[in-house]
């Protein structure tokens, strides 16, 4: 462009409108090249005298001599290039169209100290060496336990925004290994693989139990029943629920190595001593004893006889005939038996494994019996006072499902049926009335 160009600059800021003249910057040359001591130094010197007899001062070049420069020469210093002349630094990238996982990135120091230093308070279960050993070497097992570690960092400390950004991250990382183990064939896997899957399903299912940080942090919204999925018309309110029912057909596509598979799974949660995760095993050892289906229950949820068999059936017949929530009342009449040991959460955990497809059709419509259960088995869970990952939720949506079912207008029951609810509200009241004051449900906050 020739020099007469006229350029013109409007500016806003001051009095002044009048448009100026654009002054052009000075073209200048910037080396890249020379040798490293020239270039870290940036040293300036005195330059030769212009006409009006003053020194101006200019950057010295290096001369690029090789081996050694005339400035690394006078000052007795060793002469170094990072790269040759006219040298182009290519580096290699893995095909994008490669099968193999690139390697997982070095866990964050904050995550490895917080996990090491609070392992009790995050997990409730021994720092065992199977699970050591799967941190080491599994990656899906190491994303998993550092996206929980993660979760209870935000929990401990929710306004700080450093915490829920590591927390969401951690939990993409460990989605995306869930995913590839979910796709790899049991076979190729493995039984370490077969461990280190189901385990990290059910460490997953405890982040799924938290409360979404938006929901937890003070002065959230969350805090109340009201917001709870009960009185949300979002269609995705019982994600986290139907996560938890995923249990299920992961143990089932195990086989032939389920009891292998339910054996490591007790050394984990529960220590070397550990009999079985059944909670059937732990209730008859706790002195239980035999377990009967009271008759306002029967009358209530139509179930001829307890079976702690599952059938996932489309038949509207047989679900209106008690085979939805057969399994589960055999479940919580023995899980309301456990003592209220951090141990024993992860055997309630079997409830709602024995979820079916029509029992959370039920809670999406918002049936009255299927929420009073899962809302009586909230109460169950509601005792584990010290459980971090789940009390918000329970405390919330157990007061959200009671408020639903004592609403001012229920729907027309018939005389015989009054009776029954009566009885079962209060069956539901009492399961956590060491726990929660149920006068104070309103607001969802324990005693």
């Amino acid at each position: 462009m020739g020099n007469g160009a006229a350029f013109q600059v409007f500016s806003l800021s001051g009095g002044d409108k009048q448009p100026r003249d654009y002054k052009a910057r000075r073209p200048h040359k910037k080396t890249r090249s020379g040798c490293q001591a020239c270039r870290t130094k940036r040293v300036k010197v005195k330059g030769p005298e212009s006409e009006g007899g003053i020194g101006q001062r200019l950057r010295k070049k290096c001369d690029e001599s090789q081996p050694s420069c005339a400035r690394c020469r006078r000052n007795n210093r060793k002469c170094t290039y990072d790269r040759p002349n006219d040298a182009v630094t290519i580096t290699s990238f893995p095909s994008p169209t490669s099968t193999s996982a690139p390697p997982p990135p070095p866990p964050p120091p904050l995550l490895l100290h917080h996990s090491q230093t609070n392992w009790a308070a995050i997990f409730h279960m021994p720092c065992s060496d199977e699970i050591t050993a799967l941190f080491h070497t599994n990656p899906l097992v190491r994303t998993t336990v550092l996206a929980l570690t993660a979760s209870h960092l935000r929990h401990l400390a929710p306004a700080v925004l450093e915490y829920r950004i590591t927390e969401h991250l951690q939990l993409a990382a460990a989605l995306r290994e869930y995913q590839r183990f979910l796709n790899t064939p049991l076979q190729a896997l493995g039984r370490a693989g077969v461990d280190a899957l189901v385990l990290s399903a059910i460490l997953l299912n405890m982040l799924a139990f938290t409360l979404p940080a938006a929901e937890s942090a003070p002065g959230a919204s969350g805090g109340g029943p009201r917001a709870s999925w009960v009185f949300s018309a979002r269609g995705d309110g019982l994600g986290w629920l139907a996560l938890q029912a995923g249990l299920r057909p992961l143990l089932s596509s195990v086989g032939g190595c389920f009891d292998e598979v339910v054996g490591f799974l007790s050394v984990v949660f529960l220590g070397r001593g550990a009999r079985s995760l059944s909670f059937v095993d732990a209730c008859v050892r706790g002195g239980g004893g035999p377990f009967e289906l009271p008759e306002v229950w029967r009358r209530f949820f139509g179930i001829g006889c307890l079976t702690d068999k599952m059938t996932d059936c489309t038949d509207e017949s047989l679900q209106q005939a008690g085979h939805v929530f057969n399994p589960l009342v055999t479940a919580v009449l023995q899980l309301r038996h456990l003592e209220p040991l951090p141990s024993n959460a992860f055997r309630c955990f079997q409830f709602v494994g024995k979820m079916q497809t029509g029992f959370l059709t039920r809670l999406h419509d918002r049936d009255d019996k299927a929420l009073w259960l899962l809302g009586y088995w909230l109460g169950i869970m509601s005792r584990f006072r010290g459980i971090w990952w789940c009390r918000e939720r329970v405390i919330r949506d157990y007061a959200a499902i009671r408020m639903w079912l004592t609403r001012p207008h229920p729907p027309e029951r018939k005389p015989g049926e009054v009776k029954e609810w009566e009885d079962m509200m209060m069956e539901f009241d009492k399961v956590c009335q060491d726990s929660l004051a149920v006068g104070t449900l309103g607001t969802g906050q324990p005693r």
